[in-house]
C-alpha cells in the first residue's frame, strides 16, 4: 500500500476544523475592531467640537456675549422670514460662504421700498444647501443626520442663548427670555457646558427637518437641555414654568419637551465646556444634575 501523499487534500474534519478557528478569530476580532471604529468617531468629535469651541470664542470675543440660540429675522410686515441659528451665527468663524450664515441660504429677497420680503422660509425649507456648511458641525458617528435643526450637536441654550420673545418692554424692545449672555457672567466656565451630542426630543428612528417628529431621534437636536428645566416665565405677569427645547408658545402643544444628550460614544457624550476644553462624559454624569449646565458647576434646589 502506498504512503499517503503530502500534497493529498484535506479531510473534511480537518476542514472543518480549520473552518471554526477562522470563525473563532473574526468573532474575537469583530469586537475589537468596531470598538476601534467608535474610538475613532470619538477622536474626530472631540475634533470637531475644538473647532467649534474656538469659533464662539472668537464670536464672544466679537459682540461681548454667547450667540442666541434661534433668533428670528421679521420683514417690515412683522412675518418671520427666516431664521438665524448659532450655527449660522458660527457660519463666519468656519471659513463658510454667506448662504451658511442664515436658514434662508440667500433665498429670501427684501423690497428695498418696502422691506417686505418676497417669501417666507418655512422651518420645513431651512437649510437645505448642505454643502454649505461645515463639516466640523456634522458628528462621525451619526453622518446622516442632517446639519441644522436636527443636526448632531445640542447648544446649552437654557443657560447661554434662550433668545425665545415673552413681550415687549417700555421701548418696544423685544424681552428675550435668557439672552444675551456675557461670558464673565458664568461663574464656573470650566464646567459649564456649551455643545455636546444631542438626541434631540425622541427616541424613534431619524428624521430630517423636513418631516420633523417629536418623537424621532434628531428633532430639535440643535438645542440640547439640562436634567431639570430652569423656572422660565412664559409671558410677562404670566408665572414660572419650564420649558423644553421643543416648545415655542404657550398653550400650543407640550411645553416639557427636553431635547436630551446623546450616549451615542460608547455609552457617553462629546462635550465642549466654555473654557475651551473638551471631553467625552458618561451619560449618567450628563443627566446627573445640572451642575454641568447652569453656569456655576453647583446643581441648583429649586
Amino acid at each position: 500500500m502506498r504512503a499517503r501523499s503530502a500534497s493529498a487534500a484535506f479531510t473534511l474534519i480537518e476542514l472543518l476544523v480549520a473552518f471554526a478557528i477562522l470563525a473563532l478569530l473574526a468573532a474575537m476580532a469583530v469586537p475589537a475592531l468596531r470598538a476601534a471604529f467608535q474610538r475613532a468617531d470619538r477622536t474626530v468629535c472631540l475634533s470637531n467640537l475644538r473647532q467649534l469651541g474656538q469659533a464662539f470664542s472668537e464670536y464672544t470675543s466679537d459682540y461681548g456675549h454667547y450667540p442666541a440660540a434661534e433668533l428670528e429675522v421679521l420683514d417690515a410686515a412683522g412675518r418671520t422670514i427666516e431664521r438665524q441659528r448659532w450655527y449660522h451665527l458660527l457660519g463666519p468663524y468656519l471659513d463658510t460662504g454667506p448662504r451658511a450664515w442664515s436658514s434662508g441660504q440667500g433665498r429670501v429677497r427684501i423690497d428695498p421700498a418696502t422691506q417686505i420680503a418676497d417669501g417666507v422660509v418655512l422651518p420645513a425649507e431651512d437649510d437645505r444647501e448642505q454643502d454649505a456648511f461645515s463639516e466640523v458641525l456634522r458628528c462621525p458617528a451619526v453622518k446622516h443626520w442632517e446639519i441644522g435643526r436636527n443636526g448632531a450637536y445640542g447648544y446649552n441654550h437654557q443657560y447661554l442663548g434662550d433668545a425665545r420673545v415673552t413681550g415687549t418692554n417700555a421701548e418696544g424692545a423685544a424681552i428675550r427670555r435668557y439672552y444675551p449672555i456675557a461670558p464673565s457672567a458664568i461663574a464656573d466656565r470650566t464646567r459649564t457646558i456649551v455643545l455636546a451630542d444631542s438626541a434631540g426630543t425622541g427616541t424613534a428612528a431619524y428624521r430630517p427637518a423636513a418631516h420633523p417628529s417629536t418623537n424621532a431621534l434628531g428633532n430639535h437636536a440643535f438645542t440640547i437641555d439640562p436634567p431639570r428645566l430652569p423656572p422660565r416665565e412664559a409671558t410677562p405677569g404670566a408665572g414660572m414654568t419650564r420649558w423644553g427645547s421643543d416648545a415655542e408658545v404657550a398653550g400650543i402643544g407640550s411645553p416639557l419637551v427636553p431635547s436630551l444628550p446623546h450616549a451615542r460614544h460608547q455609552g457617553g457624550c462629546c462635550v465642549l465646556f466654555a473654557d475651551g476644553r473638551v471631553d467625552w462624559l458618561a451619560h449618567a454624569v450628563l443627566i446627573g444634575d445640572d451642575a454641568l449646565w447652569n453656569g456655576t458647576g453647583v446643581a441648583a434646589s429649586d
